[in-house]
């Protein structure tokens, strides 16, 4: 008995110290939940002092979880890995609050967004904001708001981004929060200057630096976004621009991004201070942002050469970046996801009903006499091999369209390139012969090239040649194009003939004098609206070249 008794205690005593040992990780990451908003600095210090090891619940580690992705989006580390944030993604989507759904749903949208997974991040963040109606922390639905207005500008749709700023602006007004809501309204005066809508940018930013209620804080923020937006607006205001800077930077404002440092050593540079304005753009050495701003001082100087070179250097990584948001959008992404869930609910329906006809039909069976059960048996079995049957051949059916689909792709891949290289092949066969002796080669190439941008884009007879090289290279596409829309303009004609010949926005954009990608991107947009028009069998064949 002393032996059982002494067991028994010891099986006591270890599960009192687990308990406590259990109670006190629970509370210390209770404590860091309660300072996380106004010492997050504190708060993501204290938590890597956590022993990861003895977080043995799944409730434990999703709290973790999510208190660690919140404090390092807090300190402005940008993290892209989800993994830190999965464990409270997993755990609260079965068992959390809805505001704990909220919260993990919209930290994963950070942390994709971070990756530049601009269409992931704006399905998370959509989730998240379908718990918003149970949610009554409106400073933290102001956040979700301007997370998503970020993803909408980053995929440049600027209309719906406003929308969620203006919707952000509400939330941190209703929550008495006056510096979020002022950074918001700055904000939207930045969204209008992305829409050229200047003198409306302007009088806004004017009249929160003139209100008596914003901080100096928040004053300096708006100060240093304000210059940005005076620098890339047609206006001249250098002077102007250099007080707004030098005023944030008195207010101790972070400068937090490339493009920030490079307009503020833009300036310094303009305004004689150049070594200060050396060791800023050492700081953002070999981002595009240093070539862009070196661009702008080259063009200052008149110094068009450099300036040119400056410019493509800082388009390299720009054109990536565009291709890779401009692919698909974030709404589109949003729309997906909405139509993909709308599918998943009426599957979900088409199984209840085809639940309840099959209770329906073993009940008939039950009550049906051993001869009828059996003849029923035997023709269920028999329609469902009928079934798999037609499965089966539906299966093939579809894998073989899939094979030649992927032909026709490949096919249409093909083509294109072929008309694109034809093309630039006999740009380069030209500018071998007037390069000769290599001297003076850069110039002549240059002046082949500039040649046959103009010859494409005002010279009939250069037009004419270049559809001829398309029909050649891609089975008369272009004659067909022309033969069946006869009513386009002249200009329409081009732009469909540069597409089918594999060149890309900005290539079309130069060697049509379009003034911005922008406009490039809307007239591509209203060509293909007239094409969907048509009655063509090749209607489709065209639009997949656009």
């Amino acid at each position: 008995m002393d032996s059982l008794a002494k067991l028994l205690f010891a099986i006591l005593f270890a599960f009192f110290m687990y308990s406590c040992g259990r109670t006190e990780v629970s509370k210390r990451l209770t404590d860091i939940e309660s300072y996380i908003n106004e010492r997050p600095d504190s708060a993501l210090s204290d938590l890597r002092q956590v022993d990861t090891l003895s977080l043995r619940t799944k409730a434990e580690k999703a709290k973790y979880s999510l208190l660690h992705a919140m404090a390092l989006d807090k300190n402005y580390i940008d993290t892209a890995d989800t993994r830190i944030i999965m464990p409270a993604v997993e755990y609260y989507g079965r068992h959390g609050s809805p505001k704990d759904r909220l919260k993990s749903l919209m930290y994963l949208g950070v942390e994709q967004y971070n990756a530049g997974l601009y269409n992931q991040a704006i399905v998370s963040f959509y989730q998240a904001s379908e718990y918003a109606p149970k949610i009554e922390d409106q400073n933290l639905l102001g956040i979700l708001y301007s997370r998503m207005a970020d993803t909408y500008t980053m995929t440049r749709d600027y209309v719906q981004a406003e929308e969620y700023i203006d919707r952000s602006i509400e939330s941190f007004k209703f929550d008495g929060n006056k510096d979020y809501e002022y950074l918001e309204l700055a904000r939207k005066a930045r969204n209008l200057a992305q829409q050229k809508q200047w003198t409306d940018a302007a009088t806004l930013y004017d009249s929160l630096l003139n209100d008596s209620l914003t901080s100096n804080l928040i004053k300096a923020e708006i100060e240093l976004d304000y210059a940005l937006c005076l620098l890339y607006s047609p206006s001249e205001e250098d002077t102007t621009v250099y007080h707004l800077m030098n005023d944030a930077i008195i207010g101790k404002v972070k400068f937090k991004n490339e493009d920030q440092i490079g307009a503020l050593a833009y300036i310094r540079h303009k305004f004689g201070e150049l070594d200060l304005a050396d060791s800023l753009f050492l700081l953002i050495e070999g981002h595009n942002k240093e070539h862009y701003w070196k661009h702008r001082i080259e063009l200052d100087k008149k110094d068009f050469k450099k300036a040119y070179n400056e410019l493509l250097l800082s388009s390299q990584n720009t054109d990536s970046l565009l291709n890779s948001i401009s692919v698909f959008s974030a709404a589109n992404a949003q729309r997906t996801f909405l139509e993909q869930l709308k599918e998943d609910n009426s599957q979900r329906i088409k199984n209840q009903r085809l639940w309840l006809a099959i209770i329906a039909l073993f009940c008939t069976l039950l009550l049906s006499v051993s001869y009828s059960l059996l003849l029923a048996y035997r023709s269920k079995k028999q329609e469902q091999e009928e079934e798999m049957e037609r499965m089966r051949m539906l299966t093939e059916i579809l894998n073989n369209q899939i094979l030649n689909q992927k032909k026709e792709n490949e096919k249409l891949s093909r083509d294109t390139n072929k008309a694109k290289f034809a093309f630039m092949a006999e740009v380069y066969e030209t500018a071998y012969r007037l390069v000769g002796d290599k001297e003076n080669a850069e110039d002549k190439i240059l002046h082949v090239l500039a040649s046959k941008v103009g010859d494409l884009r005002s010279n009939k007879e250069s037009q004419q040649y270049f559809e001829t090289m398309i029909d050649a290279e891609m089975g008369g596409l272009m004659s067909k194009f022309r033969r069946d829309c006869p009513y386009l303009k002249e200009s329409e004609y081009k732009m469909a003939s540069y597409y089918f010949a594999g060149f890309d926005n900005t290539t079309v954009m130069i060697i049509m004098g379009i003034s911005s990608l922008e406009n490039t991107r809307m007239r591509k947009s209203r060509l293909r609206q007239k094409i969907a028009k048509i009655e063509s069998s090749q209607r489709d064949v065209f639009l997949q070249y656009l």
